[in-house]
């Protein structure tokens, strides 16, 4: 059975690094008494694909995971009553916002993620010409990066930016 779980991580989660929330996730699905199907070979992991890794020390609001869960052990019947117990026992900080199923052999989650939206809070004061800045960033056609010896376009990469005041 494979699981769809959206999810919510705040407060000191927003400081567990992407391995670690792999781990989490594990954990409370061991903690909850759910089944988890785990890869075969030598050293056998848990089923579980995070859909996008978040930069360290970001709040995530509306993540995804998927789980597939071990049918040959007891599942509860409803949705409901899976969210309730992962939810009894997940760390502070890790809101279940839904379960839902889906088919088992739909595509990896990773490549199922076409955006994600970031909002950033200023501490101090925003600067003066941000709108400016904004506006000569989007009206640029290309804006080129170097990373580990390969250049590539990020223009396309940015759907929207905008500045609330």
């Amino acid at each position: 059975m494979r699981l769809r779980v959206c999810f919510s991580k705040t407060d000191s989660l927003r400081y567990i690094g992407h391995l670690d929330l792999q781990r989490v996730w594990e954990r409370t699905f061991r903690r909850a008494n759910l089944p988890l199907l785990y890869s075969q070979g030598f050293h056998p992991q848990p089923k579980i694909q995070i859909a996008a890794a978040l930069p360290l020390g970001f709040i995530g609001r509306r993540e995804i995971v998927d789980v597939w869960l071990d049918e040959s052990r007891p599942v509860p019947d409803t949705l409901n009553a899976i969210r309730a117990r992962l939810q009894a026992v997940a760390p502070q900080g890790l809101l279940i916002q839904s379960v839902e199923r889906i088919e088992e052999r739909a595509p990896a989650l990773q490549t199922q993620v076409m955006a994600a939206e970031y909002r950033i809070f200023f501490v101090a004061a925003a600067p003066p010409d941000l709108p400016q800045r904004i506006d000569n960033l989007l009206a640029q056609p290309t804006l080129f990066r170097r990373w580990r010896e390969r250049s590539y376009d990020l223009r396309p990469l940015i759907l929207q930016l905008k500045w609330d005041g």
